[in-house]
């Protein structure tokens, strides 16, 4: 590009002071729209830099652009390519991509360099073809391939105590903690840590919403629920946060506090709700939509989640955000620019999901209530990288007094780094029911057992 082409390019777009259109830049120079984003890519590798958005061009500094993208850091560049390339089988014009990410061709260039290195064991491989890039292999591999993307885009504080308490701080979430555990035990019943940090947002959050003025109101029937020791700590837990905060949990707030307190893995209790039980619950409409939306999530991003704890918060949390969006109710979140800046393709596949349910319900999700579909979907990633990390495990173990509480507590805190306890069952006739274990712990004799075990 001339010099006093590029001035003259530069100059036009400051007295504008606004965003330009490729169209209207292109008849004003007498060039092709093309040209106008060659022209754009070359200027932004000197000192000013020309932002991209659906509205055109504008001229800014390069400290504001930066301050505006998410995808600063070499890696995080790679991954949204890569993320794009495995979404458009067909191709990505290299000048389309530069637009999206403020890069010039040659930093784009330099990242495919990197990027093909990195996917180098998925026997993948990024080609540059005039002015295409296009990423060639297996699809299976691909799907592997985005996996690994948003799963390293979470880390251990994604749901940390600490990220829960900083989130609200209103709240004392270490000493609600302590008091839920203290509520747990007393019906003789254990949650890890991952879950206990999702339980515990969900407890915030849902008092924060009820003094708010905010709760759910569902036809509920809370007959229709077992009385076993999950009702009951579940409505002790619901009366202590009454006490406490001055709030009253509804007949629906406990309700889904209940069937929330009762999903499979939740509390390590076979006879715990499943996402194949769930539409005795809850509205089968919901059930359905659930299975549609995750299936589009699969069909769009290559993802496929099948997880029953999952499944059945994130139903749970959809028919509440439906009823909320349908009667206006507002939910703030505390957290959402922090989920947007520092994981944006978790946040992405939110947005995804939310446009879904907002065509499928015909309804208005607002940011807010985006940022808690993120939550679901950032800790299902974050449990899936953990868990690779450590012995998948079931315990067999009667439950007589406080022994099965008393060996799991022992077994957490001797192995905790090494080992995960997903499953806890009454006796060996039960195992049928375990899937993906690496280990079993029994106190009782297993006889044919293909899976490894350990007699205690």
């Amino acid at each position: 590009m001339k010099n006093d082409r590029r001035e003259a390019f530069i100059q036009y777009l400051a007295s504008k002071n606004d965003w330009c259109t490729a169209t209207n830049l292109a008849n004003y120079f007498k060039v092709s729209t093309r040209t106008i984003r060659k022209y754009v890519n070359e200027i932004n590798e000197d000192q000013l830099v020309i932002a991209s958005s659906s509205q055109g061009y504008r001229l800014v500094s390069r400290e504001k652009v930066k301050a505006d993208n998410h995808y600063t850091s070499p890696i995080n560049r790679i991954k949204v390519i890569l993320k794009e390339l495995i979404l458009h089988t067909e191709g990505l014009n290299i000048f389309d991509l530069g637009d999206k990410l403020f890069l010039s061709v040659s930093s784009i260039e330099h990242d495919i360099v990197q990027a093909n290195k990195m996917i180098k064991p998925y026997h993948l491989k990024i080609r540059h073809k005039k002015d295409t890039l296009i990423l060639i292999g297996e699809e299976r591999e691909k799907r592997r391939l985005m996996s690994f993307i948003i799963s390293q885009e979470t880390s251990e504080e994604f749901l940390s105590l600490k990220a829960v308490q900083n989130a609200f701080p209103n709240y004392d979430v270490f000493t609600l903690k302590d008091e839920i555990v203290s509520i747990l035990e007393e019906f003789n019943l254990y949650v890890n840590d991952y879950i206990m940090n999702n339980l515990l947002l969900h407890l915030v959050i849902t008092v924060d919403r009820i003094k708010n003025n905010n709760s759910v109101i569902h036809s509920s029937d809370l007959n229709k629920l077992k009385r076993n020791p999950e009702t009951e700590a579940a409505n002790k837990m619901a009366d202590l946060l009454e006490d406490q905060y001055g709030i009253s949990f509804n007949e629906s707030e406990r309700y889904n506090f209940i069937l929330l307190l009762s999903s499979k893995t939740t509390l390590l209790n076979y006879q715990s709700l499943t996402s194949s039980s769930l539409n005795h619950y809850v509205d089968e409409h919901y059930v359905n939509l659930s299975q549609k939306l995750l299936k589009k999530v699969h069909e769009r991003y290559f993802i496929e989640i099948i997880d029953d704890e999952f499944f059945v918060k994130f139903t749970l949390h959809i028919r509440n955000l439906i009823f909320r969006a349908k009667n206006e109710q507002m939910v703030k979140n505390p957290l959402t620019y922090k989920l947007k800046d520092s994981y944006p393709l978790i946040y992405e596949l939110a947005v995804f999901i939310s446009n879904q349910i907002q065509l499928m319900e015909n309804i208005h999700i607002k940011e807010d209530e985006i940022s808690y579909i993120a939550f679901h979907i950032g800790s299902y990633f974050e449990r899936k990288k953990n868990l690779v990390k450590k012995i998948v495990c079931a315990v067999i173990c009667p439950n007589y007094y406080d022994m099965r509480l008393q060996l799991i507590q022992k077994l957490e805190r001797k192995f905790h780094d090494s080992l995960e306890i997903i499953k806890v069952l009454s006796d060996s006739s039960e195992i049928a029911l375990l899937e993906q274990i690496d280990l079993i712990i029994s106190t009782l004799p297993i006889k044919d057992e293909q899976t490894p075990f350990i007699r205690t």
